[in-house]
């Protein structure tokens, strides 16, 4: 096997020595185009997985919050995210976390779309990515049997207005807690249509202090 290939070196090396400089290009490129190609697409493969995971990683998420239902601009998202960000966050933080900010609809006219959607937002919930969810108020009782929220009030600041709550109690395991808040008084949240909603601590959240620093920038006026 090793002396075939020696053997066929020694021949392409034999027609490439009498060729000229650009000859030998023409000739490499019809007869290896495709091996070289599929080098060089290994390659790129190869250093984007390097950079993606070791050299430039995606940022974790500082605090990420969901809305639900209605359809909210990415323009609001982003702003609420960078908000949070300016006021909460350290440079130090900065530099490996961010804020953020999804949306999912449930009644975008395809069935198909609506399950994907419900799907992963089961999935990031499961995964502990979702930290803080904004849902209309009469999703509470379906939520809070799902035990997707959690009493919001051992995450609250000290002191805060009871103006926040609204029709925010809700069953958990036989127990009425304060599990929820009034959204639409919150004012850093002034830029989405929220009317008519709540927001509500995820229970799996893995982020605890991160969610209080974030009401706390929230609520306390």
């Amino acid at each position: 096997m090793l002396e075939k290939v020696s053997e066929y070196c020694r021949l392409e090396a034999e027609k490439l020595k009498g060729m000229s400089f650009k000859g030998k290009l023409e000739y490499i490129w019809e007869y290896y185009k495709i091996p070289i190609i599929a080098t060089l697409a290994g390659i790129f493969i190869i250093w984007s997985l390097v950079d993606t995971i070791w050299i430039h990683p995606p940022k974790k998420a500082f605090v990420q919050t969901a809305f639900l239902e209605g359809y909210q601009t990415d323009e609001a998202l982003d702003a609420y995210a960078r908000a949070m960000e300016a006021a909460v966050m350290t440079p130090e933080e900065l530099e490996d976390l961010e804020a953020m900010a999804i949306m999912f609809m449930s009644e975008s006219g395809d069935p198909q779309v609506d399950m994907a959607n419900a799907q992963k937002l089961f999935a990031m919930v499961a995964a502990n990515e979702i930290d803080l969810m904004l849902f209309p108020e009469e999703l509470l009782p379906t939520y809070a049997e799902q035990q997707m929220v959690q009493d919001i009030t051992p995450f609250l600041p000290p002191g805060i207005d009871e103006e926040y709550f609204g029709v925010q109690s809700a069953l958990i395991e036989g127990v009425q807690v304060k599990c929820v808040l009034d959204a639409s008084k919150v004012k850093e949240l002034s830029g989405f249509q929220i009317e008519g909603y709540v927001m509500g601590v995820v229970t799996s959240t893995i982020r605890e202090d991160n969610i209080k620093r974030a009401l706390e920038w929230m609520l306390v006026k």
